[in-house]
Protein backbone atom coordinates (compact mmCIF):
# COMPACT_ATOMS: atom_id res chain seq x y z
CA UNK A 1 0.00 0.00 0.00
CA UNK A 2 1.15 3.53 -0.70
CA UNK A 3 4.91 3.80 -1.01
CA UNK A 4 5.62 0.33 0.41
CA UNK A 5 5.83 -2.95 -1.51
CA UNK A 6 6.60 -6.66 -1.09
CA UNK A 7 8.41 -8.79 -3.68
CA UNK A 8 9.56 -12.39 -3.93
CA UNK A 9 11.96 -13.97 -6.39
CA UNK A 10 13.35 -17.43 -6.99
CA UNK A 11 16.24 -18.72 -9.05
CA UNK A 12 15.25 -21.99 -10.61
CA UNK A 13 17.50 -24.91 -9.75
CA UNK A 14 20.60 -24.31 -11.87
CA UNK A 15 24.16 -25.56 -12.18
CA UNK A 16 27.47 -24.01 -13.13
CA UNK A 17 31.15 -24.85 -13.08
CA UNK A 18 33.24 -23.33 -10.31
CA UNK A 19 36.98 -24.01 -10.56
CA UNK A 20 37.08 -27.79 -11.11
CA UNK A 21 33.63 -28.88 -9.87
CA UNK A 22 30.00 -28.53 -10.90
CA UNK A 23 27.78 -26.78 -8.40
CA UNK A 24 24.00 -26.72 -8.15
CA UNK A 25 22.24 -23.69 -6.75
CA UNK A 26 18.78 -22.52 -5.65
CA UNK A 27 17.86 -19.05 -4.35
CA UNK A 28 14.77 -17.58 -2.75
CA UNK A 29 14.34 -13.91 -1.77
CA UNK A 30 11.61 -12.08 0.11
CA UNK A 31 11.95 -8.30 -0.22
CA UNK A 32 10.28 -5.38 1.51
CA UNK A 33 10.68 -2.01 -0.13
CA UNK A 34 9.97 1.68 0.24
CA UNK A 35 9.58 3.89 -2.84
CA UNK A 36 11.67 6.97 -2.09
CA UNK A 37 10.52 8.62 -5.33
CA UNK A 38 9.07 7.41 -8.63
CA UNK A 39 12.43 5.94 -9.74
CA UNK A 40 14.32 4.89 -6.60
CA UNK A 41 13.44 2.40 -3.85
CA UNK A 42 15.20 1.26 -0.71
CA UNK A 43 14.97 -2.49 -0.18
CA UNK A 44 15.59 -4.95 2.60
CA UNK A 45 14.87 -8.62 2.76
CA UNK A 46 15.65 -12.21 3.52
CA UNK A 47 17.73 -14.47 1.27
CA UNK A 48 17.94 -18.25 1.32
CA UNK A 49 20.68 -19.86 -0.79
CA UNK A 50 21.30 -23.60 -1.26
CA UNK A 51 24.44 -24.88 -3.02
CA UNK A 52 25.24 -28.49 -3.88
CA UNK A 53 28.73 -29.65 -4.79
CA UNK A 54 28.63 -32.08 -7.73
CA UNK A 55 31.87 -33.76 -6.68
CA UNK A 56 30.53 -35.04 -3.32
CA UNK A 57 27.51 -37.27 -2.77
CA UNK A 58 24.67 -35.49 -0.92
CA UNK A 59 26.82 -32.45 -0.10
CA UNK A 60 24.78 -29.26 0.44
CA UNK A 61 25.41 -25.85 1.98
CA UNK A 62 22.64 -23.59 3.25
CA UNK A 63 23.12 -19.85 3.72
CA UNK A 64 20.39 -17.57 5.08
CA UNK A 65 20.38 -13.93 6.04
CA UNK A 66 19.11 -10.39 5.81
CA UNK A 67 20.15 -7.89 3.13
CA UNK A 68 19.77 -4.14 2.51
CA UNK A 69 20.01 -2.31 -0.79
CA UNK A 70 18.71 0.14 -3.35
CA UNK A 71 16.89 -0.34 -6.67
CA UNK A 72 16.03 2.06 -9.46
CA UNK A 73 14.72 2.36 -12.99
CA UNK A 74 14.32 4.94 -15.75
CA UNK A 75 11.82 4.93 -18.63
CA UNK A 76 13.48 5.25 -22.04
CA UNK A 77 10.29 4.76 -24.09
CA UNK A 78 6.59 4.06 -23.67
CA UNK A 79 7.22 0.41 -22.81
CA UNK A 80 10.98 0.17 -22.35
CA UNK A 81 13.11 0.92 -19.31
CA UNK A 82 16.58 0.47 -17.85
CA UNK A 83 17.07 -0.71 -14.28
CA UNK A 84 19.69 -1.43 -11.68
CA UNK A 85 19.95 -2.68 -8.14
CA UNK A 86 22.51 -3.33 -5.45
CA UNK A 87 22.18 -5.17 -2.15
CA UNK A 88 24.51 -6.44 0.55
CA UNK A 89 24.06 -9.25 3.09
CA UNK A 90 26.88 -8.59 5.58
CA UNK A 91 26.36 -11.71 7.71
CA UNK A 92 24.51 -14.89 6.73
CA UNK A 93 24.12 -18.05 8.80
CA UNK A 94 25.64 -21.19 7.30
CA UNK A 95 24.91 -24.88 7.75
CA UNK A 96 25.11 -28.02 5.68
CA UNK A 97 25.98 -31.65 5.21
CA UNK A 98 29.65 -31.12 4.39
CA UNK A 99 31.89 -33.85 5.74
CA UNK A 100 34.96 -31.81 4.85
CA UNK A 101 34.74 -28.11 5.75
CA UNK A 102 33.05 -25.86 8.29
CA UNK A 103 32.31 -22.30 7.12
CA UNK A 104 31.41 -19.12 8.97
CA UNK A 105 31.28 -15.35 8.32
CA UNK A 106 29.46 -15.92 5.00
CA UNK A 107 28.81 -12.58 3.22
CA UNK A 108 27.11 -11.93 -0.11
CA UNK A 109 26.57 -8.83 -2.27
CA UNK A 110 24.86 -8.38 -5.63
CA UNK A 111 24.48 -5.82 -8.38
CA UNK A 112 22.39 -6.05 -11.52
CA UNK A 113 22.01 -3.74 -14.52
CA UNK A 114 19.63 -4.29 -17.39
CA UNK A 115 16.75 -3.31 -19.61
CA UNK A 116 13.12 -4.28 -19.71
CA UNK A 117 9.97 -4.24 -21.78
CA UNK A 118 6.48 -3.78 -20.34
CA UNK A 119 4.05 -6.25 -21.93
CA UNK A 120 1.23 -4.73 -19.85
CA UNK A 121 0.80 -2.61 -16.72
CA UNK A 122 1.33 -5.73 -14.61
CA UNK A 123 3.88 -7.79 -16.59
CA UNK A 124 7.45 -6.95 -17.64
CA UNK A 125 10.26 -8.91 -19.28
CA UNK A 126 13.82 -8.13 -18.23
CA UNK A 127 17.30 -8.88 -19.54
CA UNK A 128 20.45 -7.89 -17.68
CA UNK A 129 23.88 -8.56 -16.29
CA UNK A 130 24.25 -9.75 -12.67
CA UNK A 131 27.33 -10.07 -10.51
CA UNK A 132 27.29 -11.72 -7.08
CA UNK A 133 30.33 -11.63 -4.83
CA UNK A 134 30.68 -13.81 -1.78
CA UNK A 135 33.21 -14.49 0.93
CA UNK A 136 33.49 -16.75 3.96
CA UNK A 137 35.92 -18.08 6.50
CA UNK A 138 36.76 -21.77 6.05
CA UNK A 139 37.40 -22.78 9.67
CA UNK A 140 38.54 -26.31 8.82
CA UNK A 141 41.29 -25.12 6.46
CA UNK A 142 42.05 -21.85 8.34
CA UNK A 143 41.63 -19.65 5.27
CA UNK A 144 39.43 -16.98 3.79
CA UNK A 145 37.56 -17.86 0.60
CA UNK A 146 36.09 -15.55 -2.05
CA UNK A 147 33.99 -16.18 -5.13
CA UNK A 148 32.26 -14.20 -7.83
CA UNK A 149 29.39 -15.35 -10.04
CA UNK A 150 28.52 -13.18 -13.01
CA UNK A 151 26.52 -13.53 -16.17
CA UNK A 152 23.41 -12.71 -18.12
CA UNK A 153 20.00 -12.98 -16.49
CA UNK A 154 16.50 -13.13 -17.95
CA UNK A 155 13.37 -12.50 -15.94
CA UNK A 156 9.67 -11.86 -15.87
CA UNK A 157 7.96 -9.63 -13.30
CA UNK A 158 4.26 -10.02 -12.55
CA UNK A 159 2.67 -7.36 -10.33
CA UNK A 160 -0.56 -7.78 -8.39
Amino acid sequence: KGDYFVSTSALLDSSYKYQTVWLGRKDFDLTLGYRYNSNISFIGGYKSLTMRDGSYTNYEEYHKGVYLGVAGFHLVGDKTFIYGNYWNAPKMSSSGTSQADTLNSFKLSNYELGAGYAISNSTQLTFGYRNQYGSDRNVTQSRSEKFSLSGLIFGMNVNF
